[in-house]
């Protein structure tokens, strides 16, 4: 993979587990839920902890192996783990409802392409 394109692919991913750590520490409504807040300091210590990177397909395809291909520069760049599950299932409807009802803390990120 070209130097360029994979910082680009890291700088998508950052950009989008840090929008999502962001909006959740105003106050957001969730389904069936209490309404969550997240401290500030949660904010400035994220991530903290491993992050799931919830693919809604198959294992093997095109959309998993670029999961697996920028979640393993995004983790080094983090310093985290990042770990790719797979959960497949009505369309990609099974996955995104995974990351529906996760907890609003970034731990736990959606990935999907066409």
């Amino acid at each position: 993979m070209k130097t360029s394109v994979k910082w680009t692919c890291i700088l998508l991913l950052l950009t989008s587990i840090l929008m999502i750590a962001f909006t959740t520490s105003v106050t957001t409504p969730t389904f069936g839920e209490s309404q969550a807040v997240v401290s500030q300091a949660a904010v400035e210590s994220y991530p903290n902890q491993t992050i799931e990177v919830v693919v809604p397909a198959g294992a093997g395809g095109d959309t998993d192996l670029g999961a697996r291909l920028l979640s393993q520069y995004v983790g080094e760049e983090l310093g985290v783990n990042m770990v790719v599950s797979n959960i497949a299932g009505a369309g990609g409807s099974v996955g995104s409802r995974e990351i529906l009802d996760a907890r609003p803390d970034g731990h736990q990120v959606l990935f999907f392409s066409q």
